[in-house]
């Protein structure tokens, strides 16, 4: 997702864990910082309503609101 301060990235990484990026623009990708070992990512769904934007898996979810910059984690 575009900000003004660069691209606001939500990917899950694991069924438990989804990990919030904010890059700026022109900064290099780091790559995995994280995880050692290659793991496959889990199913996933992206839901867009309104001001809203939520990336869920089995057991997480992450939801952004645009009107605040918030992320809340459930």
């Amino acid at each position: 997702m575009r900000l003004d301060e660069g691209e606001l990235r939500i990917e899950p990484v694991a069924e438990d864990a989804i990990r919030v990026r904010l890059v700026p623009d022109g900064a290099p990708d780091l790559g995995e910082l994280i995880f050692t070992e290659n793991v496959s990512r889990p199913k996933y769904k992206v839901r867009k309503t309104g001001e809203s934007l939520t990336v869920s898996t089995k057991r997480i979810s992450a939801e952004y609101v645009s009107s605040t910059g918030v992320i809340t984690f459930r």
